[in-house]
């Protein structure tokens, strides 16, 4: 399990998924992932990287003060808006909301925005 990683108690909203169990919107072309950043409450730098790929593939690379981690997974969505992410045999799930440039991860009292960047 990718360390610093998890989903909590989760909302469910309406949703977009295509005959793949995929939502193509979420699959970003080369050298593009979902990305959020920032500087974490020791002002250090900290990024968290989403690359989703087509065939339901992924991988999540944590940028945490310079140290970087890097997981492989599988992926997939359901018509309600969840986006199911399996790591290393375990599945858990997150309500999500996607435009052109941002991916919105929704839980009950907070929300993680990922912007669309150059990887």
């Amino acid at each position: 399990m990718v360390t610093g990683f998890s989903f909590t108690a989760c909302k469910s909203g309406d949703g977009d998924g295509d005959s793949s169990g995929r939502d193509s919107r979420l699959v970003l072309g080369d050298d593009y992932g979902w990305v959020n950043e920032g500087d974490d409450v020791y002002g250090g730098y900290q990024s968290y990287t989403f690359i989703l790929k087509a065939d339901g593939t992924g991988t999540y690379i944590m940028n945490y003060h310079g140290s970087f981690t890097t997981d492989s997974f599988t992926w997939s969505t359901t018509g309600n808006n969840r986006l199911y992410f399996t790591f290393d045999g375990e599945t858990d799930w997150v309500s999500y909301t996607v435009t052109i440039t941002t991916l919105t991860f929704h839980y009950d009292d907070d929300n993680d925005v990922y912007e669309k960047k150059g990887i």
